[in-house]
């Protein structure tokens, strides 16, 4: 079944009210979790066959691809581990990042008087 476009006047103002920051944030989920769909169907797998590889309800796996759960980094961690969807490329080794991340952490002495 194909979703339908669907507009009014309420639901273009109610969308426009949305900051501009937050509808990046919700594209990114959105993104997120059509990465780790396509991913459980590049294997062949059902959202039940991901919740028994990582010992999780299917439930679960429903939410996360919601498009709206806020994942830890363990369960990013893991779920790249299962899929080998690039998510590490993704996150630690992304060439076009402006941020670096540091090479080694510097801690200052304490002087002792």
């Amino acid at each position: 079944m194909r979703a339908e476009n669907y507009s009014s006047k309420l639901l273009i103002e109610i969308l426009s009210e949305i900051p501009q920051v937050e509808q990046e944030k919700t594209d990114k989920m959105m993104r997120l979790a059509s990465i780790i769909d396509n991913g459980i169907k590049a294997r062949g797998w059902k959202n039940s066959d991901l919740a028994k590889a990582l010992n999780k309800r299917p439930s679960e796996i429903s939410r996360w691809l919601s498009g709206t759960h806020n994942f830890s980094l363990k369960t990013l961690h893991d779920i790249d581990e299962i899929l080998n969807i690039g998510l590490d490329d993704t996150f630690w080794n992304n060439p076009t990042s402006n941020a670096e991340a540091p090479k080694t952490i510097k801690r200052e002495k304490n002087s002792t008087s």
